[in-house]
C-alpha cells in the first residue's frame, strides 16, 4: 500500500485499504469504477474477468474499441453492468418523460439542451482536457449526459453531427510532455428515429447558473403561467382554464375529454407557436 493511500485512509477513516484493484477483487462481489478516465477500461475489464459485477463511470474507455471490448466482456461473463448517467433519474426528468409518454404535452418536435459550466476558463492544465488521459474533452465529460437524456426523453437517434472547439489555450503538462488538448465547447445536432430533431450545446468556458433542456411540442399556442417551479410555459391559457383544478402536473385529469392531453376538447390548431418546457436542476 502506498504512503498516499495510507494517508487518505487515515484521514477518511477507511477501514480496508488495498494496494491494487486485483487485491480488492478477492473481497467483493461487485465494484464501482470511479477513478480517472484512462483507468476505467483496464479496471472494469479485470473485474469482469474475475466474474464481478461492475458500475463504471463514463467513459467506458478512451475510444470506441475499448468500450466495445467491455460490452463484449459483460456479455461473455454474464455481468450486471451500468454506467451511472444520473440526470435521467432526477425527478424533473422523470416527470417530463411521463408527460411525453402519455401525450400530456403533445408530440415532441425539437429538443434544445444547454449546459454551461465555466470551470475551465483559466487555461490551467487539467487531465480532463488531455486526450491521452481523458479520451475526449467537454463533449464526453458533460455532453454525454445530454445525449443520454435526449435518448431517454425522445428515443433512439438516427443521425448525429457535431462541431467542437478548443477555445482556451491550455498550460503544459506538469511533466513537460506534449499532449493533444481536448475541446472545451461542443455543439451536437440530432435527428431522432421518430422524426424530431435536437441540438445540444455544452461548454466549460461559458457560465450559466443551471443547465436547461427544452423540448418543443405540438401543444399549445399561448404561453400559460408557470404550473410548477421546474416546468415553465407548457400550455395555453385556454387549455389551462378548461381543466378542473388540481394541485400540480403530476396528477393529470381523468376527464375523458382532457385526459392525457392537457388540452380542451377543441384543441389548439395554430402550428407556428409551439409549447416548450424548461427543466431546471
Amino acid at each position: 500500500m502506498s504512503d498516499k493511500a495510507a494517508r487518505v485512509a487515515a484521514e477518511w477513516d477507511v477501514p480496508e485499504v488495498y494496494a491494487s484493484p486485483e487485491e480488492l477483487f478477492d473481497h467483493v462481489d461487485a465494484v464501482i469504477v470511479a477513478s480517472s478516465n484512462a483507468s476505467h477500461h483496464p479496471i472494469a475489464l479485470a473485474a469482469m474477468e474475475r466474474d464481478l459485477h461492475v458500475l463504471c463511470e463514463k467513459p467506458l474507455g478512451l475510444d470506441a474499441a475499448q468500450a466495445n471490448e467491455l460490452a463484449a466482456a459483460a456479455e461473455r461473463h454474464g455481468a450486471i453492468t451500468m454506467t451511472p448517467f444520473t440526470y435521467r433519474f432526477m425527478p424533473m426528468a422523470r416527470q417530463l418523460r411521463h408527460h411525453i409518454d402519455n401525450g400530456y404535452i403533445g408530440t415532441p418536435f425539437h429538443l434544445a439542451a444547454r449546459y454551461y459550466t465555466g470551470f475551465a476558463r483559466d487555461g490551467e492544465y487539467a487531465w480532463r482536457f488531455d486526450l491521452g488521459e481523458s479520451g475526449s474533452g467537454v463533449l464526453g465529460d458533460i455532453g454525454s449526459h445530454w445525449i443520454d437524456l435526449a435518448t431517454y426523453l425522445l428515443g433512439d437517434i438516427a443521425e448525429v453531427g457535431c462541431v467542437t472547439n478548443a477555445t482556451v489555450a491550455r498550460e503544459p503538462r506538469p511533466d513537460g510532455l506534449p499532449y493533444e488538448a481536448g475541446e472545451d465547447v461542443a455543439l451536437t445536432t440530432l435527428r431522432f428515429t421518430n422524426g424530431a430533431i435536437g441540438h445540444l450545446i455544452v461548454s466549460a468556458v461559458c457560465w450559466e447558473g443551471h443547465p436547461s433542456i427544452r423540448p418543443t411540442t405540438s401543444r399549445c399556442t399561448e404561453a400559460a403561467e408557470p404550473s410548477t417551479p421546474s416546468m415553465t410555459g407548457t400550455r395555453c391559457k385556454r387549455c389551462v382554464a378548461s381543466e378542473p383544478a388540481r394541485p400540480d402536473l403530476r396528477a393529470p385529469s381523468t376527464d375523458p375529454a382532457t385526459s392525457g392531453t392537457g388540452c380542451a376538447p377543441e384543441p389548439c390548431t395554430t402550428p407556428t407557436e409551439m409549447s416548450s418546457v424548461q427543466l431546471r436542476r
